[in-house]
């Protein structure tokens, strides 16, 4: 069920922007996907209400295609 809901990848989601984004798409019901360039971030990214958290760097295409 909860792979009908949309999933949203947010950038830099352990930074101060995404902090205020990531909480209210999460309230929203959105599935939320943080990217992160640092993997230690994953515990932050999580608290602020992503379900899931992608490690890359988006000058590399790889990781990015990836997430």
């Amino acid at each position: 069920m909860t792979d009908k809901l949309p999933l949203i990848l947010a950038i830099g989601s352990a930074g101060r922007f995404a902090g205020l984004v990531v909480p209210e798409l999460s309230r929203r019901g959105a599935r939320v996907r943080g990217f992160v360039r640092d993997a230690t971030q994953t515990g932050t990214v999580i608290e602020r209400g992503a379900t899931e958290v992608a490690v890359g760097d988006l000058r590399d295409r790889k990781s990015l295609d990836a997430a």
